[in-house]
């Protein structure tokens, strides 16, 4: 008789991390770039990681070797301003565009 067949024991690779979460990320995917005037097709989830955000939201998941905030800190950019963003860093970026980016994070629905 041959042997069941071994189940392999999980490693956690699948388990979603904490503060993701992929309804959210496609809901502010689908809003218009935050930048106004800009109407660019592809719009990404940037996360924003600015110092009004709490500390216990600060050190969310790790992705690329760094620490990103809540998903609930995220924001629509198109493609194109979201290279800026991350060139200039958010001070600057918001400064230039003269956004209010933790703002406009609270205000949406997380």
């Amino acid at each position: 008789m041959i042997p069941k067949r071994r189940k392999q024991p999980k490693m956690g690779v699948r388990t979603k991390p904490k503060g993701e979460f992929p309804g959210h990320q496609k809901w502010v995917r689908g809003r218009e770039c935050m930048v106004e005037g800009c109407y660019g097709e592809r719009i990404e989830f940037a996360h924003y990681s600015g110092p009004e955000i709490p500390e216990c939201e600060r050190a969310g998941r790790v992705e690329h070797s760094r620490r990103v905030p809540h998903d609930k800190w995220g924001l629509p950019l198109c493609w194109i301003h979201h290279e800026e963003q991350h060139k200039k860093g958010w001070p600057a970026f918001a400064r230039h565009y003269r956004l209010k980016p933790a703002e406009v994070a609270q205000e949406l629905p997380s």
